[in-house]
């Protein structure tokens, strides 16, 4: 593993996991077009841990909130009546985010084998981009389109969470999938862009946790630690720039420009997939 190697997949993980274009995908296609191997599992590790703290920066208020809000709540501790409101809505949001993670957690390991074995497929991949695009135009007409809620409940979370079980496959973005399904609900869009990146930070965690395991007992180079650690460092400060895009994309209605984007990678993949067969 080279430093231009561990910089590239840093900036193709932090952009493509959080941008709604399926880092899953690019991981598959970018070290194909460039002859490279596919990122060693410690690289892939390093890569999460650095996605997952850009999410921990841009959201740490949140997540300040939600968990202190949800400890008092459930703590009944005494709080004045505004407080106490605010407590409650973090614990109904925490309760809500656990709901909307289960779907994913049991499809990846129900369907572990079947989805490992579509990421050996670019033509799969191309498949699933043109969905994720096809997602992404349906978000954007549902958009504007249902009442705007400013609040989640269980089954919208449970609807959100069954979107990104859908994400597992490769191709299939997760930030895609889940925006696309909060505005698809009516819920407001800087909520439905919220609670999708909030919604992203155990899969994110629990994919690199699987893959800490799956390395065992493996001896890592002490030449390579240096490149995981900038890959790492690469991917954290993409990621923060990919969800600043995302939230400004909901905003001003431009989704419809990432769904131009999958359809094209998707159908040169899915068309260079199928003369190669």
């Amino acid at each position: 593993m080279t430093l231009l190697e561990a910089v590239v997949l840093g900036m193709v993980q932090g952009l493509t996991e959080l941008l709604p274009i399926s880092s899953s995908a690019h991981l598959v296609l970018v070290p194909a077009l460039l002859g490279w191997d596919e990122p060693s599992v410690p690289l892939a590790v390093a890569l999460h841990v650095g996605t997952a703290a850009a999410v921990c920066v841009a959201f740490r208020r949140d997540l300040a909130e939600l968990f202190s809000g949800t400890w008092r709540h459930v703590a009944r501790r005494p709080r004045p009546d505004e407080t106490a409101q605010r407590d409650r809505d973090s614990a109904r949001m925490v309760f809500c985010l656990a709901v909307a993670t289960l779907p994913a957690a049991v499809a990846g390991v129900a369907f572990k084998h079947a989805v490992e074995a579509a990421f050996h497929s670019p033509t799969a991949v191309g498949g699933f981009l043109l969905v994720t695009a096809l997602i992404l135009v349906a978000a954007q007409w549902f958009s504007g389109r249902t009442k705007v809620r400013d609040a989640v409940t269980w089954k919208q979370a449970l609807i959100v969470g069954l979107a990104q079980a859908l994400a597992l496959l490769p191709g299939v973005s997760r930030s895609g999938a889940t925006i696309g399904a909060g505005l698809a609900l009516g819920l407001e869009a800087t909520l439905a862009v919220r609670f999708a990146f909030l919604l992203s930070l155990p899969i994110i965690l629990g994919g690199g946790l699987v893959e800490v395991f799956d390395l065992g007992g493996a001896n890592i180079p002490p030449g390579e630690l240096a490149s995981y650690a900038v890959g790492a460092l690469v991917a954290a400060l993409c990621g923060w720039l990919a969800i600043k895009l995302v939230f400004g994309a909901v905003r001003t209605g431009r989704l419809g420009w990432y769904a131009v984007y999958c359809a094209v990678v998707g159908s040169v993949a899915l068309l260079a997939g199928l003369v190669r067969t």
